[in-house]
């Protein structure tokens, strides 16, 4: 589960703006989550994403308020 919060989450992949293959397995790892076209559209672009397009494209679980960002997690941490 992944979770962000909407006011400060940005997603992207920045490093290709500068040049360098993501690393960390970024390149296979992302199209599994949001697909292949929104992947090669995110690293190729080197565009930023907010936690609500993040959400939208499966990026993210929620997109959460960051004011019941800790709340919203606990909760579901300490779900029986």
């Amino acid at each position: 589960m992944r979770y962000a919060s909407r006011e400060h989450a940005v997603f992207g992949r920045p490093e290709v703006g500068g040049g360098i293959l993501p690393g960390g397995g970024g390149t296979e790892h992302l199209p599994r989550l949001i697909g292949r076209d929104r992947a090669l559209e995110a690293i190729l672009s080197s565009d930023d994403y907010d936690a609500d397009t993040a959400e939208r494209y499966g990026w993210v679980t929620r997109a959460v308020a960051d004011a019941e960002l800790d709340g919203f997690v606990d909760g579901m941490a300490t779900r029986p």
